[in-house]
């Protein structure tokens, strides 16, 4: 189980900062799907955007951003989740969609 776990709502407008996350111990819930599903590597991806229809979470490591994506590269557009450390390591496993 997560140490501290961080909820995004994505209907909520605006993005937040994560100052105090551990990539080791902590998760990122985002409350989109209608059942919890673990983000697996067919849902993640480093960059500054989708690069299929399956992908949700977006890691920009070069400005230290998490955005969601509600289609992958679908028409709507992705949505800020939050700034986050420099070098955090966040991965596939520090998300869920619940």
């Amino acid at each position: 189980m997560a140490e501290n776990t961080f909820i995004f709502k994505v209907k909520d407008v605006g993005s937040d900062r994560i100052a105090d996350f551990s990539a080791m111990s902590d998760k990122i819930h985002i409350d989109w799907a209608s059942s919890r599903t673990g983000v697996g590597l067919h849902n993640f991806v480093y960059g500054l955007q989708a690069s299929d229809s399956e992908d949700r979470v977006i890691y920009d490591k070069a400005s230290d951003r998490v955005y969601f994506d509600p289609d992958g590269t679908g028409y709507k557009p992705q949505i800020l989740l939050a700034k986050v450390k420099p070098r955090l390591g966040l991965t596939d496993d520090s998300f869920l969609l619940i």
